[in-house]
Formats: C-alpha cells, structure tokens, sequence
C-alpha cells in the first residue's frame, strides 16, 4: 500500500472510532443496554474500517481487473457475514452494529464539504 492511501486508511479509522464512540454514547442512553450496544459498535467500526481498508487495497492497482474483482467481492461477504451475524445473535445490538457502515461514507462527504478531499 502506498503513503498515501495508507494515511487515508489511518485517518479513516480514526474518525470512524470518533464516530463509534459518539454511537455508543448515544445508544446507549436511549436502550440502556451498554453492553450490546458496545459489542455491535466496535464490531461495526470494525467492520466499516476494514471494508475501507480493502477498498484502499482494492484502488491502489486499478488495472488489475481480476483483483479488483476480488476484494470488491471480499468487501461485500464481509459486509453479508457481518450482517447475518449480528441479525442473528440476540446479545448483539443490530442497530449499533449496522449503523458505523455509513461512518466512511458520512466523513468523505464531511472533508469534501470542508475542501479537504
């Protein structure tokens, strides 16, 4: 991975842990079930990081039709399994795991409109 995108995968955990930890105060102060919630908040920001993470792999080498292919399939099973895990187990919160998949998508529209993008 280069400098570059490799700065932009740093800063994009970053502001989804920010964003993560502003869900899980959140929601946890309306359901009042801290636990869940915290456990569906980390292994959504995880999720969402990682997803930006292979999306960052994935751009690095656009000529490479076969491996973009790949991760873009990659990025979309994590994103399924994710989602079936926390939509079937009761301990976890779905709301706040689903939730931080939009985390990459809302700080990319907030730099753009700040001109940092």
């Amino acid at each position: 991975m280069t400098e570059h995108i490799r700065r932009e995968v740093l800063r994009m955990g970053m502001g989804i842990a920010l964003l993560g930890l502003i869900e899980f105060l959140v929601l946890a102060l309306i359901r009042k079930q801290l636990l869940s919630v915290l456990i569906g908040a980390i292994i959504g920001c995880l999720t969402a990081w990682l997803y930006f993470f292979i999306l960052g792999a994935a751009v690095e080498q656009p000529q490479k039709r076969g491996r973009y292919l790949f991760l873009y399939l990659v990025r979309f099973g994590v994103i399924a399994a994710m989602a079936y895990w926390v939509l079937t187990d009761p301990r976890i919160d779905a709301l706040a795991a689903i939730l931080p998949l939009v985390f990459p998508r809302l700080l990319i529209l907030l730099r753009a409109r700040r001109g940092q993008i």
